[in-house]
């Protein structure tokens, strides 16, 4: 009898052994080695699998670990509204006056979690200013100059509004003093074109020194501890492209497998149509030996050994007897007892009579 086995999927020929005890697997060496091949290939595929889940949790966690420390951006626009997922609090965005980086900083500000904040540059991070010249270009405006000091040759103010100006001796030579332009308690008139060369001195002074003590306090910042954020865009976009690279990478590898995979079971199945010519198994009718387009055919069974003529069982095997329907011995038919010295056997006549004769051994 014939039984397969199909526990786990693996379709296992297997027969009753002789002893009536237990199930014997029937394999064929060909098939057996195109199986193995196919379970080693599965595995192989299992491993890369693993390796490539490994590679991106190493890539998440390079991509979580750059994203959890605050940052300064550096860039030639404004910072931009509404809140934005790729930003935490307290990161800080300076706004260039173009994609240089290297001009005056036009604008700060400071990321609140949801939004981006104006800041300020307070007096504590520049605290002194020695230009030669300030100009304020434009629309743009001081509102509010506080000086403990002022020394100059000349300033030019479209309104000076104080208490008291005390000029040395000697010092005012002008013979007139424009009213309308500085408002005075008493002044006298010779004081106006010293006043405005003193003023004038002065603010070119402030001026020139203002943009290098301004550069030098920024600079002095601490931006090494940050990524700017054009080369942050930079190593996102290599770490996009890397993980590209591995998912393709995989694909790649996953069909090639699965095309060497489909060559094996197609070298199995032709392997096991092949043998299917010789060989037919049936869990009703047993085995089946010979070519399925010849007619004479030997069966194997749980009970005999059968040898067919078509479908008419001509002889069989059966508890150590030979059972034959029709027997044509074309020499001699000896018979012999196991454990004697001596036969019997028919032998043919050359005239055509038939001798049955006792031989000794």
């Amino acid at each position: 009898t014939l039984w397969i086995d199909t526990k786990d999927g693996a379709n296992t020929p297997k027969r009753w052994d002789g002893d009536g005890s237990n199930w014997i697997a029937i394999t064929d060496k060909a098939a057996q080695d195109a199986a193995d091949a196919a379970v080693a290939l599965a595995t192989r595929i299992a491993v890369v699998e693993g390796v490539l889940d490994d590679m991106q949790v190493d890539i998440d966690n390079a991509v979580a670990t750059a994203g959890g420390k605050n940052k300064i951006v550096r860039s030639h626009y404004p910072a931009p509204s509404g809140p934005h997922s790729q930003y935490v609090a307290g990161d800080v965005w300076w706004q260039y006056g173009d994609n240089s980086y290297t001009g005056p900083i036009v604008g700060s500000w400071q990321y609140s979690g949801s939004e981006w904040v104006p800041i300020s540059i307070g007096s504590e991070i520049i605290p002194y200013l020695t230009v030669d010249k300030l100009v304020a270009t434009g629309g743009a405006k001081f509102p509010v100059a506080v000086i403990d000091t002022l020394v100059g040759d000349t300033a030019f103010l479209e309104s000076l509004v104080v208490d008291t100006v005390s000029i040395a001796d000697g010092a005012i030579t002008t013979p007139k003093l424009k009213t309308g332009s500085i408002q005075i308690g008493h002044f006298a008139e010779e004081t106006s074109e010293t006043i405005s060369s003193e003023i004038t001195s002065a603010t070119e002074e402030l001026g020139s020194g203002l943009s290098s003590e301004f550069t030098e306090a920024i600079d002095s910042l601490p931006f090494s501890d940050y990524t700017p954020v054009d080369t942050f865009n930079t190593r996102t976009g290599d770490i996009d492209t890397a993980i590209s690279a591995a998912e393709q990478a995989a694909a790649d590898n996953l069909n090639a497998a699965r095309t060497e995979l489909d060559e094996q079971i197609e070298t199995i199945n032709t392997t096991l149509a092949e043998n299917k010519l010789y060989i037919d198994i049936n869990p009703t009718d047993g085995i089946r030996l010979g070519h399925i387009d010849n007619n004479l055919n030997v069966q194997i069974t749980n009970d005999r050994l059968s040898f067919l003529e078509g479908n008419t069982e001509v002889a069989y095997i059966s508890n150590q007897k030979l059972y034959i329907t029709t027997a044509e011995v074309t020499d001699q038919l000896v018979i012999t007892r196991p454990g004697f010295d001596s036969s019997f056997y028919f032998d043919p006549r050359d005239n055509g009579n038939l001798s049955f004769r006792f031989r000794s051994n």
